[in-house]
């Protein structure tokens, strides 16, 4: 079962459930306060292909629905959006609804409303931070297709040395036509985008999954001789970019006791970081599967972790 504690804002209007769909105006009074909450879930999912089970703060969860919120102002007598659209996804737990942002709360700073969009698409709770497929691991004895290393195989990082594998793990992802499903959606790396020979094929990684830059770039952004960054941050419009068109793909963890950069197709790409303390542990189920087995491990960055902003100047360089 993984968990997380997430953020939530109750809604104490007049409308409920499919009420809500539409494109709802909801006046600001028609939310209570926010809170912190955790959610249980063990397959990672809501909505209709969910067939495991989810609780909010012990209540199971009623899946509503998922998509947007966009600030409303007053514009005399009509109320109009202005300013940026926020993921949020509505359930039901415990007799009450609640608004949850993944990516933090809307800026309601001049706003009277939030003009919400959603629907019933099924929404992902965990999201995959791994390697996608036909990638290929430096080892000690060569490179070796990711979906063939197991627990006990040895892989190399990106300054030599052999780490031990303590855990690996697979899972295969579907992803419906919906832009709801963009965050699972590979972010495809072509060949030399880095620089000659990073990668030295076509990689493809889950959005979330971060790479190691090294030199100029980093130092001129992030300040550091080498930072991470994550696929998403990096696309570009030019070699990297979000692969739409594949409609599955088999998403590969590898974890050792240490947070490594392996040398994936070339590329630096960090191995399954451990961390109850940060969000992409409490958002990922591989991480949160594999701390279950090794509940001693807590680690520690390799690198700086570049920010959303800085990422975004980096992927300028490419």
């Amino acid at each position: 079962m993984a968990t997380a504690d997430i953020n939530v804002t109750e809604y104490i209007g007049s409308l409920a459930g499919t009420d809500l769909f539409g494109g709802q105006t909801i006046l600001l009074n028609g939310f209570g306060g926010s809170q912190t909450g955790t959610l249980e879930d063990d397959d990672g999912f809501l909505g209709d292909i969910d067939d495991g089970t989810a609780t909010y703060n012990g209540d199971p969860i009623n899946y509503i629905g998922s998509g947007t919120v966009q600030p409303g102002i007053d514009a005399g007598l009509i109320i109009v959006p202005l300013g940026a659209k926020s993921d949020v996804v509505v359930f039901e737990a415990g007799g009450n609804t609640y608004f949850h942002y993944p990516d933090g709360e809307p800026n309601v700073l001049g706003a009277i409303a939030l003009i919400v969009d959603i629907d019933d698409t099924p929404y992902e709770v965990f999201t995959p931070i791994c390697f996608g497929p036909d990638t290929v691991i430096l080892t000690p004895s060569g490179y070796c297709p990711v979906g063939e290393i197991g627990v006990g195989d040895w892989v190399c990082d990106a300054d030599g040395r052999a780490h031990e594998v303590l855990w690996s793990s697979s899972r295969k992802v579907e992803i419906p036509s919906h832009p709801a499903f963009d965050k699972w959606r590979p972010i495809r790396i072509a060949r030399n985008s880095f620089g000659n020979g990073l990668p030295f094929r076509d990689t493809y990684l889950s959005p979330q999954h971060r790479v190691e830059l090294r030199g100029c770039p980093a130092e001129m952004v992030v300040g550091a001789e080498r930072c991470l960054a994550a696929a998403t941050g990096l696309v570009n419009g030019k070699g990297v970019r979000v692969d739409r068109e594949v409609p599955s793909i088999r998403y590969h963890h590898l974890a050792c006791a240490e947070h490594v950069s392996l040398v994936a197709n070339g590329l630096l790409a960090e191995s399954l970081y451990l961390n109850p303390e940060t969000p992409e542990f409490r958002l990922d189920a591989g991480s949160q599967e594999a701390a279950q087995l090794f509940p001693e491990l807590t680690m520690k960055l390799n690198a700086p972790v570049a920010s959303c902003r800085e990422a975004a100047v980096l992927a300028t360089f490419f």
